[in-house]
Order: C-alpha cells, then structure tokens, then sequence
C-alpha cells in the first residue's frame, strides 16, 4: 500500500511540474506574440484599423522586412527558395466555385481586409479534403476554403471568419518567407561552425504593407454547386506549409483576438479548431511528440481566455528600442 501510496504521489508532483512548464511555455508566447495594444483598443466596427494595428505594429515583421531586402546569402537562398513553391492562379484554377466569389468578397469586406494595402483574396475551392490554407501568387497570395470544409457539421459565418482570419495572418505576416529565411540562416550558422571546428576557411558571405450576424449550420451546403463531381478537384497538399510552433500559435492568437473583436467571442476560433480536428497542421519536435496538435492550439487559447491580464511585453519593448536607435542616429546625422 505503501509502494502504490509513494507512485501516487510521484504521478501527482510530475502532473503538477509539467503544468507549470506548460503555464511558463504560454505565458512567453503571449509576452512574445499577442496583439498590440492599440490593436486591442481599436473602436468597434472598424475592422480595417484593428489588423493595421496588428500588422504595422509588429516589431518583428519590422525588421524582418529590413533584413530580406538586404538580399545577402541567407536572404538571397530564402527567397530563391520561396519563388520555387507551387503558385496559385486564382484567374485559371478550374477548382473555384464561381458561385461562391461573390460571399467570399463580402467576407474580406466585412472583415476589413480588402481596404488594406495587401493583395490578397478569397476562393472555395472544390476539394474532398477538409481544410483551409494560404497560397503564394505571382505577387502575394491568396486564401482557400475547401468545398469538403464548408460542409462540415456546425459551419457559421463567424467560424468561417475565424479560418479567414487565421489564414491571413500566416499570409500577411510572410510566415512562409521567415520560416525559409530563419533556416537559411541557421544552415549558414552550422556550416561556419563546421568549417572553423575543420579549420577550413569560412565560406564567402554573400509584404509589406500589411461581422456581424449568425448563419445555422450547415447553410452553406445549399451555397454549394449542386454538380461538384464534374468540377475540377484540388488537393491541398500541394500548397500546405510546415509552420513552426510559434508561427501556429501566433496565427492562431490573432485569429482569437479578432473574434473577440469582431464578434464579442473568441470561442468561435476556437470552435473553427474543433471542427477542423486533428487533420492538418501536425509537426514532431526531436523527441517525437506532436508539438502542433489540436489540442494543444485550443489549450494555448484557452490559457489566454484565462488570463487577461497578460500580453505583449516583447513588442513595445523592441518598439522602444527602435525608436531609441533613429533618434540616436538622426542626432548623429546632425551633428555630422
């Protein structure tokens, strides 16, 4: 009794330990990838203004939009590398529901996204997988809905919001070019720390401007061509992207907060994550385990639900820091 007293107990204190590992874990990622706070004080029905609060206030995509444009090694390989990614043309993809076009405008209307100053549209495709995703164009890129998504049981225009929303911030914030940019530039990092250990010489170095009202489920079947099996099928998996934990959980808290926003309910992502299940969207850290599962989305949102008082620390810091530097470097200017 005694023995099964004492595994108790060390069952109990690892449940406990690796709760607050987890706490730690999103309590950091809010500090690092929540909205703003002006995008957080914006006047309701003003949509426009929230996401360029979101989006020109962001710290990081700041500077990664410095960084690219020097086109030096690793910025020349991430973008050698993007402009070999499968492109989507949106004006000879048979896939599109046609009759469809005019809901999916109205959805980029609504949510505040076509007065932006990014080129970006809204298509469902005809697909039997269930899904959504972004796709690079010549000059941007562009959001899918899958036909077999829209179909889905418990379907609203604010879930449907929710995916958009989602898929726009991975877009907007070029989560597919840093991701290529982070590893080229760690490829880079490795090889010269190889050739030092080798005592070999070190190799020669070499977009921007980023709803109301219900609908009962499954509405949008009847939206729907009737006749889906003549059209032309379109698999996702041409297109899908690995995001890395953190462009996930970054998606996903910007998608969150513009329901909260928009609709007065973040819990309607978080129901788009439901619905959506464990399908898509899975990596393995080194240990094997699935770091960008379902479950672990919606805990993360949830922890944020709890806890209001919490935000984004990182990016006012690295604001202030910016801010610092030009007013440092026009004095010198001045003074020279």
């Amino acid at each position: 009794m005694k023995r099964f007293g004492s595994i108790v107990f060390c069952l109990l204190c690892a449940i406990f330990a690796n709760s607050a590992d987890l706490d730690k874990e999103f309590k950091k990622l809010i500090e690092k990838y929540d909205i703003s706070d002006s995008a957080k004080v914006v006047e309701k029905n003003n949509p426009e203004k929230f996401w360029q609060s979101v989006l020109f206030y962001n710290e990081p995509v700041i500077k990664f939009i410095r960084d690219i444009k020097k086109k030096r090694g690793a910025e020349n390989e991430a973008l050698k590398k993007v402009s070999e990614l499968p492109r989507f043309y949106p004006q000879y993809d048979e896939s599109i529901i046609e009759s469809l076009q005019g809901f999916c405008d109205t959805i980029l209307i609504d949510m505040g996204i076509s007065s932006l100053p990014v080129k970006c549209s809204l298509h469902v495709v005809y697909s039997d997988e269930v899904n959504s995703f972004n796709a690079l164009t010549e000059d941007s890129f562009v959001i899918c809905l899958t036909s077999a998504l829209l179909q889905r049981k418990g379907i609203t225009r604010e879930i449907i919001i929710g995916f958009v929303a989602n898929e726009f911030s991975h877009g907007a914030l070029q989560h597919k070019l840093r991701g290529l940019y982070a590893g080229a530039k760690q490829m880079r990092k490795n090889k010269l720390s190889a050739n030092i250990v080798s005592g070999i010489n070190t190799f020669a170095s070499g977009i921007e401007s980023a709803m109301t009202g219900h609908a009962p489920d499954r509405l949008y079947n009847y939206l729907l061509d009737k006749d889906l099996k003549y059209k032309v099928k379109t698999s996702t998996e041409k297109y899908i992207f690995n995001y890395t934990k953190e462009q996930e959980h970054e998606a996903d808290l910007i998608a969150f907060r513009f329901l909260e926003y928009f609709s007065g309910d973040g819990d309607n992502y978080i129901n788009a994550l439901r619905i959506m299940g464990s399908l898509h969207n899975h990596m393995l850290d080194n240990n094997g385990d699935d770091i960008n599962s379902i479950s672990s989305r919606i805990n993360f949102l949830k922890y944020v639900q709890q806890h209001p008082e919490l935000g984004n620390t990182q990016n006012a810091a690295l604001r202030r820091s910016r801010e610092k530097r030009s007013v440092e470097n026009a004095k010198y200017k001045m003074h020279n």
